[in-house]
């Protein structure tokens, strides 16, 4: 009997709690607490402290929307449709942000009014460059080598069906007007002659636009390699010079500019000019051309060879012109007059 009644009392209490757990359960449900606890969500249930009994809207039934802008030769486009600024920032305006693709056709001008409009209108915008990335580190991944999806480009553009090179790469000697040698740490680039005949009346050898094997012509823009930040872009004793820090944590470096169409603090895309190129104004024949160098971790300490780099980035051309600044006069600047260019 002792053990019946024990097993009685055992099923009587068992009864009690599970009532009360269910009476208490229900009161917190309809108080709009969940089983999280007040107002933190931390827990199983909804977790909104409102005591309301409406549904909660999870992130995952939100698709965030980026509308498309496409800035080409022909114009700006929104989602595939030509548009204007103002019709862009209507469309846009409803969206989390705008992805932003500027082409090697697309004009400055278009690219700087739509960035000037967005972000009056609050409008944030990502800018998105072509897949141009390789698997053997050509695409200057800051992820160890792996792909990138940054595009990078030769930066000097097509002649027509003429691809500049370069005419005097790295490691050949230089010799400073104190008479110290010193190795080339860049790239010279210019156009090859097809033949010893070729375009010699045009770009004669001897003359600041042609030599034996070599020439550039007047008025051609310098491009950049790849988007970034340009954190230099001043008059120096061999001509306008300019570095690009990019996201990926490179920085490049072009030098013997005679005009610049960038400031210090702008922000640049692959392929768009950066300034006219010129020649060296400390020799006693400015041969036009391009130095270019690639610094590995954005300074000069980490200068690499730039021909595995410039064999592998595709050459463009440039399909519109832009107004440029015209050279301005200045002095040497210290932090690159002892470099050695």
């Amino acid at each position: 009997m002792a053990e019946h009644h024990s097993n009685s009392n055992t099923g009587r209490t068992v009864a009690v709690i599970g009532g009360c757990t269910l009476l208490l359960w229900l009161l917190f449900r309809g108080k709009g607490w969940g089983l999280g606890g007040k107002g933190d969500g931390d827990g199983d249930g909804p977790g909104s402290g409102s005591g309301s009994s409406s549904p909660q809207i999870s992130t995952s039934d939100v698709d965030p929307r980026h509308c498309k802008v496409r800035i080409a030769a022909n114009g700006i486009s929104v989602d595939g449709k030509p548009t204007t600024v103002e019709e862009a920032i209507a469309a846009c305006r409803s969206t989390e942000g705008a992805e932003v693709l500027v082409t090697g056709g697309g004009r400055v001008s278009d690219r700087e009014d739509l960035e000037a409009a967005f972000r009056r209108a609050g409008i944030q915008i990502l800018w998105v460059e072509r897949h141009r990335g390789s698997s053997n580190g050509s695409g200057l991944g800051g992820d160890g080598g792996r792909t990138d999806t940054r595009a990078w480009v030769f930066p000097v553009p097509t002649l027509g069906d003429r691809k500049a090179e370069i005419s005097d790469g790295w490691g050949s000697p230089r010799t400073l007007p104190n008479g110290t040698t010193i190795k080339h740490l860049g790239a010279d680039i210019m156009f090859r002659r097809r033949d010893p005949h070729d375009l010699i009346a045009v770009y004669k050898p001897g003359t600041v636009n042609g030599e034996r094997r070599y020439f550039m012509p007047d008025n051609l823009p310098a491009l950049a390699a790849a988007a970034g930040a340009v954190h230099f872009a001043r008059w120096t004793p061999i001509g306008f010079t300019v570095i690009i820090r990019h996201p990926t944590g490179w920085a490049t470096y072009y030098t013997h500019l005679s005009s610049l169409a960038v400031s210090t603090g702008d922000t640049v895309t692959a392929g768009q000019p950066i300034g006219i190129i010129g020649g060296n104004p400390a020799d006693r024949m400015p041969l036009k051309h391009l130095h270019f160098e690639l610094w590995k971790h954005g300074t000069r300490a980490g200068v690499v060879d730039p021909k595995p780099y410039l064999d592998a980035w595709p050459h463009i051309p440039v399909s519109f012109r832009e107004e440029l600044a015209e050279p301005l006069p200045g002095g040497p600047d210290k932090e690159l007059e002892e470099a050695p260019f």
